[in-house]
C-alpha cells in the first residue's frame, strides 16, 4: 500500500495534567512524519492525561517552543500559526520545519493569562526525505460505477461486474488507472492497450490474447454491454502492468470488491 505522506496536517495530541497552582506535566506523544525543508503545519489539541480534549476558558497568555533535541547541524523551526480556537476548544496550529533528516523534539509551553500555572508537551517528529509518489490504490466494488482512488472517489463509465466466475472491469477506467492508452478497431473487433514499451491486444469474444507480440490464452474473453461499454477481465491486465491485485468476497463467495496496488 501506498506510504502516506503528510501534505496539509499532522494531528499531534498535547496531553496536560494540571496541578493546582503549577506546572501541567509533560506527557510525549507518538513520533509523526513531516517532509525534510517542507513547512508543514501541524493541529495541536491539549488533551488530560486520559486524552481527552481540555479547554483552557481563560485568556492565553503565549505559547511558546523549544527544540529539545534535533540531528547534529540540523535547523529546525516551530512556530505558532492559529491560535484564535486555543482558548474555547484547547485547539492552535503551529507550523514546523527542519532542513535535515532525523528526529526532531519540540517542548511547547502554553501559557494562561493571570494564572500561576501553564499546559506543556512533547511532541516527536520524524523528518523524512521527499518520496516519489510512485504507487496507487484502486478500490473498485462489484456494482458500483465510482472506484476509490488513494482516497479519492471517481465516477467510471460502468461497474465492475462478474461474469462466468470472471471479474470485469470498464475498459476505460482500467486504462485510466494504468495512465494506458487505450483503442478499439470496430472493423477487428480488436482492444489495444498501451503503456510505455507494453502492448496488450484482445479481440471481443476471443479466448486470448496478445503481450508484447506473445499469444496467450486466456478464460475470460473480452465483451461489449448493451449500453457500448467495453468490459475487459481485470487480472490478465493488471498482471501484463505488473500490479497486484486482491479480490475481497461476500460470505457467499462472490466477489465484493477488487483492490488494485499500482
Amino acid at each position: 500500500m501506498k506510504q502516506i505522506r503528510w501534505k496539509c496536517s499532522l494531528i499531534l495530541l498535547l496531553a496536560v495534567l494540571l496541578l493546582m497552582g503549577g506546572a501541567g506535566a509533560v506527557w510525549a506523544g507518538d513520533a509523526y512524519e513531516v517532509t525534510v525543508n517542507q513547512n508543514t503545519r501541524i493541529d495541536v489539541q491539549i488533551t488530560d492525561a486520559d486524552g481527552l480534549a481540555v479547554a483552557p476558558g481563560r485568556e492565553i497568555d503565549d505559547i511558546k517552543y523549544i527544540i529539545k533535541s534535533k540531528p547534529e547541524g540540523a535547523k529546525a523551526s516551530a512556530y505558532t500559526v492559529s491560535d484564535s480556537e486555543l482558548e474555547e476548544t484547547g485547539r492552535f496550529t503551529m507550523a514546523f520545519t527542519c532542513d535535515t533528516v532525523g528526529t526532531v523534539e519540540v517542548e511547547s509551553f502554553v501559557t494562561v493569562k493571570g494564572a500561576a500555572k501553564y499546559y506543556t508537551g512533547l511532541h516527536t517528529i520524524q523528518v523524512v526525505d521527499e518520496k516519489a509518489e510512485t504507487e496507487k490504490i484502486i478500490i473498485m466494488s462489484i456494482g458500483s460505477a465510482q472506484m476509490i482512488v488513494n482516497n479519492d472517489v471517481i465516477q467510471i463509465d460502468a461497474a465492475p461486474l462478474v461474469q462466468n466466475g470472471r471479474t470485469y472491469v470498464p475498459l476505460r477506467a482500467l486504462s485510466d488507472i494504468f495512465e494506458a492508452s487505450c483503442s478499439y478497431d470496430a472493423a477487428a473487433q480488436q482492444i489495444t492497450i498501451t503503456k510505455d514499451n507494453t502492448v496488450i491486444t484482445m479481440t471481443i469474444g476471443a479466448d486470448q490474447f496478445t503481450l508484447d507480440g506473445t499469444v496467450t490464452a486466456m478464460d475470460a474473453p473480452a465483451f461489449i454491454t448493451g449500453n457500448g461499454r467495453t468490459m475487459v477481465p481485470v487480472r490478465f491486465i493488471a498482471n501484463a502492468f505488473g500490479a497486484v491485485i486482491k479480490p475481497t468476497y461476500h460470505e457467499n463467495g462472490a466477489v465484493a470488491d477488487i483492490m488494485l496496488q499500482v
